[in-house]
């Protein structure tokens, strides 16, 4: 069973000495976040949910239609897609919005990672925990990651927890220099929900991420001069 493990954004407001620097925009990488699933004590309703991943990899069409009910849900601080071609295989695409419940956007809507400038330190971190990522793994066991920057990956509609969304751009390799371009990207997935996972999360997580947005919120301001 997965472990909570959304800290990776949130806990960058945790370090004692803030700075007014924003992170860099242009690592090539997603991070790898695993998706909260259910604590322990809870099983699964269902194994699978309903929909597809697709795109063309370097003009080749991949889709993707074997879906773990795990893996494709909607919490209150992050949406997680991922679609594998067959159960036992290790093949898929992946969009992770990192930071959105998207049952409480507007859509349609851009999902990309950029720093709010102007407002408040809170303001600049919250808008730094919001990282939007795309992971595609062929066959071989070869993955490649892309943060989202730009005006490339929409969600259009949300309907009875159907998500919609369309994407493409260049993927880095993990290891080494190799890419894949991805066009025409394709998702139309049935989110599964969980309350007991986020009453967790923002009972521990979430509360102790908020907590530092505003301590180290404030030492910005005062260093600001607000």
């Amino acid at each position: 069973m997965r472990t909570i493990l959304i800290l990776l954004a949130l806990c960058m407001a945790c370090d004692d000495e803030p700075t007014t620097e924003p992170p860099s925009t242009e690592a090539a990488n997603t991070p790898n976040v695993p998706v909260p699933s259910q604590p322990e004590a809870e099983a699964e309703a269902e194994e699978t949910t309903t929909g597809f991943i697709e795109a063309k990899v370097d003009g080749e069409l991949k889709r993707f239609e074997y879906l773990p009910a795990h893996d494709n849900q909607v919490l209150t601080r992050v949406t997680h897609m991922q679609a594998h071609p067959s159960a036992d295989s290790e093949a898929k695409l992946e969009i992770t919005l990192l930071g959105w419940d998207v049952r409480q956007e507007e859509l349609p809507m851009f999902f990309k990672f950029g720093l709010q400038r102007g407002g408040s330190g809170r303001d600049m971190l919250r808008s730094a925990q919001r990282m939007p990522g795309i992971r595609y793994a062929d066959e071989a066991g070869n993955v490649y990651n892309r943060m989202v920057n730009d005006d490339t990956l929409e969600c259009q509609s949300l309907e009875d927890l159907v998500l919609s969304c369309t994407f493409s751009g260049t993927l880095q390799a993990e290891d080494g220099d190799a890419t894949v371009e991805l066009t025409e990207g394709r998702a139309e997935v049935r989110l599964v929900t969980n309350e007991l996972s986020d009453r967790f999360v923002e009972g521990t997580v979430g509360m102790a991420a908020d907590e530092s947005v505003e301590r180290v919120g404030e030492a910005i301001d005062r260093r600001r001069g607000n």
